[in-house]
């Protein structure tokens, strides 16, 4: 048996099983060096949930404020109110990041935006691209 028998029985013998690995193999291989290329980069991850959750979000909470502000007679209906307009904050103030608007001045301390701020600031958000309906009536 000369070398190029050698070799072609070789590759006979071998040639199934390198395509079955690399069938097996390769997608696996891909996934790994997608993620290690993701992870050096931390520029590409995302900070939050996306920006249709969060105007999503947003739209619910205004229906909420708006039916708890209409009900006479709901108990602690203050208490509930203040606790939505804090939702509405953080939301308001995640999605203004996220479009790249300018935050208002009092959106550095730790409360809720006054409703006239935050009025303007779902108006903003609005003339930026999301849908939000309503908002310039929001707590008249």
């Amino acid at each position: 048996m000369d070398l190029a028998t050698a070799a072609r029985l070789l590759t006979v013998v071998c040639a199934p099983a390198a395509v079955a690995g690399a069938v097996l193999w390769l997608p696996r291989g891909a996934r790994v060096l997608r993620d290690l290329l993701r992870r050096r980069d931390p520029g590409l991850r995302p900070v939050g949930p996306p920006l249709e959750r969060t105007a999503a979000d947003l739209r619910r909470l205004m229906a909420e404020h708006d039916a708890v502000r209409r009900s006479p007679a709901m108990a602690g209906r203050a208490t509930h109110l203040a606790v939505l307009e804090a939702a509405l904050t953080d939301c308001a103030l995640h999605a203004a990041r996220a479009v790249g608007l300018d935050l208002p001045a009092d959106a550095a301390g730790h409360g809720p935006l006054s409703r006239e701020q935050l009025r303007l600031l779902l108006g903003d958000l609005a003339g930026a691209g999301l849908f939000l309906p309503a908002h310039e009536r929001f707590g008249r």
